[in-house]
């Protein structure tokens, strides 16, 4: 073939003549006999242009992109069936207490072992069906031959039939047709197919019968299709459903299969070229549909980031309405899932019938590429959906029954009396607790009562004003619906009377934010009081299981979770809404693992959806017939007439009040959830109280009983802990939606040290708006595992409400590692920034100590109680130093460690290489000899607190020698850290160095030195400096 390198996309550009492009394409031996037009021609001519000039193939079939993840999946599938195949053999162990403990909090129902099964056989079939919906002649047909790769599927502009169309694998073509009776029986056939290549011939008969019935006489059927296809042998299943929109009983079944059926991806085909590009009625009402899908613990069953939007038919979008196409699609499903969506990845633009017919030449259209590759994302997230949900029961599972265990093992260790007065204290607390929710839950539904109201006032005031008035009644006949015939036609008119009045209201929730600022405030409110409810069950619960003596350290962590109120105050009320997503508020904390389903508090935070179904159930009205004539002579009278009346309907208080009920209704369904489970908690954990202080069995029998099912369960839940790391995580961001702060890429925001790196960064939302955030970069010679687990400790930690943790706001993968980076809020400063630039400045000597170091002393307080936990629990913070400790900003400094992970060996740098940063890293680190461990802690905090003295780098001179020499001199006693004396009381300075050298030579606890660190500071508390 003659090579195409003498032709440039600028000369295919430039034709202007199908002759000369069909010369050109008889050259090069380009496929042309199905192409008339010359903008085909040149789009052909560009694609084999590509073809030829990357390495990009020309047709990547949508087959081997669900091929290659299906491996994937079903090691996943295999790996978690394991662990619960494990669970399952340990329910044994189990006594009647626990059983029952897990069947009061609805943990389980029916009994522990039928749960187990169930899950285990969930996880076996690797099915994923995906449903692909969309309104009558939008080209579903077509988008899915080109999925196929065959044509497959007859295409109509009308639906004759009201048929759901299951595509799935089989070892030869066969087809079954299930006719849906109307005494509920069904009757099945199979369809004779009359030529193997040619199945389409054989079900347009049945898809598509001659003769148009009426709504009421079409025919309601299944109709299954075997084929042997690669695409389908991968577990995917399609799932084609008749046309949105046309018809009342097409509309149900669809309605129906969703509400009977597991739905795990969908796409949903617009026909853009058409009235601006979407019908919101029709994709809103079955987005709706979808949304209200609720399992039995009131999750969403249907994730809404397991759907595409095909805009099919772009090519018929005029270049200048193609923006606007676009909005009024993100618009309208935004509305109908009740969150924002991202674009980029949910929304893509197709001419089906271009991409099928470069398909058959061997090409892909860019637009068609971008699809599937759409779809390669999708698939994944469909498919991990479903084994996060069997995940997340059996974690809370285990762990709930390791807390059972572990208050029996407790009670085991206490005397008659000491259970009777724990028994008591606790008894109080739930009294008191359950009181208290009490108070909490009617406030709270009086506030929400009470907003309701005004906002009912407001909203009916301004419907009935007259600029509203004028602005929905207002019509020119440009603006007015054409039809045929009257039932077409009064749909259409409908459909924008109800389009103006969503528009007004929409218009007045922008200028007012009535409901956008409730639904802030009930967040916040919402948040505030049950994290309360929840931390002091939480503390109930630990008392059943510690000794009373913990009681005041409990205390102080449960107020510790106020700080993260104090921030989210701050960004909720800086950012829009709609810009958290579901990561951002587990991230925050903002669920309660023991009161609320995970996915509950999250609709709460949805933006009002401003849906054509909740207005036309108020202003629909009757059917008028045999008036199109009148319709046709007076339209802007006729439109005026009807709007008015519809506003005048919507404007009723008792209507308005419906609809605003209807935005606020997942505020409603909260607080009835609350209303049910808190009660039913507290009464749980008071029976199981009564039953361990009742319970008659001697010490060794407790420990006989319960001892194993605490060692088997924790062996359980390590491996459902390692499942989650390995085969669950995934990125909340894209790394285009992270921007560096450039102003800030160096100085007291960033640093870089030997495993991470943090700098400040900007993070975009979908509404434009932006938060300053600091990022966390792994290094690229940290492995995946390690990163992953050091995420999920620290996000566990952030839900104890530990407040040395960051908020972790969400994960992206960064390209130059491929590791996972992590955006933290709020912006943190490096804990250096407190002793920096002081020496240069003015002091007056009573304010001495506390400018040089009454702040950091309390941060190092801090610092030392945060690393005595993480010692206790085998943790460390890597990297110790004043550069890599980071505070907040403001008044009140709180430290914040962002280099959690267990102990790490470090591979021995290069000899040969400047030891820079390192300095701050034993000999024994930097050796191999040893790993980075509690001791390395402890030995940089003496590091720390040289630096803080002196106000300069340790090692300073010593940094430029390369790193064999610097050991070398470190082990042999060369480079002894000089103390300066003589600044202060010589109490104080004997103290600190005494603390400092302790800490260097490894002679002293973490504990002890946070004790030393009080000492320090009430010294300081007492003295005045000494200048």
């Amino acid at each position: 073939m003659a090579n195409i390198i003498d032709i440039t996309l600028d000369t295919i550009e430039s034709l202007n003549d199908s002759v000369e492009a069909f010369d050109i394409c008889d050259r090069f031996e380009i496929y042309t006999d199905d192409i008339e037009d010359l903008q085909d021609l040149k789009e052909r001519l560009r694609l084999h242009f590509e073809a030829e000039h990357s390495q990009v193939p020309r047709l990547e079939r949508a087959a081997d992109v669900f091929a290659e993840l299906r491996e994937n999946d079903t090691q996943r599938r295999n790996a978690l069936q394991s662990i619960f195949k494990t669970i399952k053999e340990s329910l044994p162990l189990l006594d009647l207490s626990i059983l029952k403990r897990l069947e009061a909090e609805n943990v389980v129902s029916e009994s522990a072992d039928t749960n187990v099964r169930k899950r285990i056989t969930m996880l076996e079939t690797g099915n994923c069906p995906i449903l692909v919906a969309g309104e009558t002649s939008s080209g579903k047909s077509t988008l899915l031959n080109l999925l196929l790769g065959k044509k497959i599927l007859p295409e109509a502009h009308l639906s004759c039939t009201a048929a759901i169309t299951r595509i799935k694998y089989g070892e030869e073509p066969r087809v079954f047709k299930v006719t849906h009776q109307p005494d509920g029986s069904r009757k099945s056939s199979e369809v004779p197919i009359k030529k193997p290549d040619d199945l389409c011939s054989s079900l347009e008969p049945v898809l598509f019968p001659k003769g148009a019935a009426r709504e009421d006489e079409l025919e309601k059927c299944t109709v299954d299709v075997y084929l042997p296809f690669e695409l389908l042998k991968s577990g995917v299943y399609i799932i084609d459903s008749p046309g949105i929109g046309e018809s009342g009983v097409m509309d149900d079944v669809v309605l129906d299969f969703i509400a009977n059926n597991d739905v795990f991806a969908f796409i949903y085909v617009i026909m853009t070229d058409k009235s601006g590009g979407v019908q919101e009625d029709r994709i809103q009402k079955l987005l709706r549909q979808l949304q209200d899908m609720k399992d039995t613990a009131g999750e969403p069953i249907f994730d809404p980031g397991c759907a595409i939007f095909v805009c099919n038919r772009w090519d018929l979008v005029p270049e200048d309405a193609r923006e606007k196409a676009l909005e009024n699609v993100n618009l309208a499903v935004s509305e109908g899932w009740n969150r924002p969506m991202d674009s980029s990845k949910q929304i893509f633009t197709l001419s089906a019938k271009m991409a099928w017919q470069h398909s058959q030449a061997g090409y892909m259209t860019h637009d068609y590429r971008r699809l599937v590759r759409g779809i390669k994302g999708l698939i994944p997230v469909s498919l991990q959906r479903r084994t996060e949900h069997v995940h997340r029961w059996g974690k809370h599972m285990v762990e709930r029954t390791i807390d059972c265990a572990q208050q029996y093992l407790h009670s085991a260790n206490l005397t008659r009396d000491e259970l009777e007065a724990q028994h008591n204290s606790q008894k109080k607390r739930l009294d008191r607790l359950e009181k208290k929710s009490e108070e909490i839950l009617k406030k709270l539904d009086e506030h929400l009562y009470k907003e309701c109201e005004t906002i009912t006032d407001s909203l009916s005031k301004y419907l009935s004003s007259d600029p509203v008035c004028a602005q929905v009644t207002s019509w020119t006949n440009a603006e007015a619906p054409y039809g045929f015939s009257w039932n077409y036609l009064e749909g259409r008119i409908e459909d924008a009377i109800c389009k103006r009045i969503i528009d007004a209201i929409r218009s007045w929730e922008t200028d007012e934010k009535h409901f956008e600022t409730l639904k802030k405030d009930l967040f916040k409110k919402f948040t505030r009081e049950f994290q309360l409810i929840e931390s002091e069950l939480r503390m109930i619960e630990n008392m059943l299981e510690r000794s009373s003596e913990t009681d005041s350290s409990e205390s102080r962590d449960l107020a510790a979770y106020m700080e993260l109120q104090d921030l989210m105050d701050n960004e909720v009320n800086k950012m829009s809404i709609v810009d958290f997503n579901l990561g951002e508020k587990i991230a925050l904390g903002l669920f309660s693992p023991i009161i609320l389903p995970i996915g509950a508090l999250g609709m709460l935070l949805a933006s009002p959806a401003f849906l054509f179904v909740d207005v036309k159930k108020h202003v629909r009205k009757r059917k008028e017939k045999q008036i199109l004539k009148q319709y046709d002579q007076k339209k802007c009278e006729f439109l005026r007439d009807r709007s008015s009346e519809a506003l005048k309907i919507m404007a009723k208080r008792d209507v308005t009040k419906a609809y605003v009920d209807a935005q606020l209704q997942e505020a409603r369904d909260h607080l009835q959830m609350m209303r049910e489970s808190i009660p039913q908690l507290i009464s749980s954990t008071r029976k199981y109280m009564q039953s361990i202080k009742e319970d008659q069995r001697s010490k060794e029998q407790l420990i006989d009983t319960y001892d194993p099912v605490v060692k088997k369960f924790t062996r359980v839940n390590r491996a459902l802990e390692d499942f989650a790391i390995t085969r669950l995580l995934s990125y909340d961001y894209n790394e285009t939606d992270v921007e560096a702060d450039i102003r800030l890429v160096k100085g007291p925001t960033s640093y870089k040290g030997n495993w991470t790196e943090v700098f400040s960064a900007i993070l975009k939302s979908p509404k434009g708006q932006s938060l300053k955030i600091s990022v966390k970069r792994y290094k690229g010679a940290t492995c995946e595992k390690q990163v992953r687990e050091d995420i999920i400790e620290m996000r566990k930690m952030k839900q104890q409400k530990r407040r040395f943790i960051p908020t972790i706001l969400g994960t992206y993968l960064d390209p130059t590692t491929e590791l996972p980076s992590l955006i933290l809020t709020p912006r943190l400063t490096s804990l250096r920034v407190l002793s920096s630039g002081k020496g240069s400045r003015k002091v007056v000597p009573g304010q001495l100590v506390q400018c040089l170091l009454k702040e950091p002393i309390d941060c190092l307080i801090q610092l030392a109680a945060a690393l005595a936990y993480l010692h206790k629990n085998g943790f460390v913070c890597l990297d110790l130093s004043m550069d890599t400790v980071m505070i907040t900003a403001g008044r009140d400094k709180t430290v914040k460690l962002v280099n959690i992970s267990k102990p790490v060996t470090m591979p021995p740098p290069d000899p040969n290489s400047t030891i820079g940063s390192m300095v701050y890293l034993p000999y024994s680190v930097l050796d191999g000899t040893k790993p980075y461990d509690a001791d390395a802690n402890i030995y940089a905090l003496g590091l720390m607190m040289w630096e803080i003295w002196h106000n300069e780098h340790v090692y300073k001179s010593q940094r430029i020698l390369v790193v064999g020499d610097f050991i070398a001199g470190i082990r042999q006693g060369n480079f002894p850290p000089e103390f300066e004396t003589g600044k202060m009381d010589p109490t104080l300075e004997a103290y600190w160095e005494k603390t400092m050298r302790a800490c260097l030579s490894g002679e002293i606890a973490i504990k002890d030195c946070r004790d030393r660190m009080h000492g320090i500071k009430d010294l300081l508390n007492r003295k005045e400096s000494a200048v």
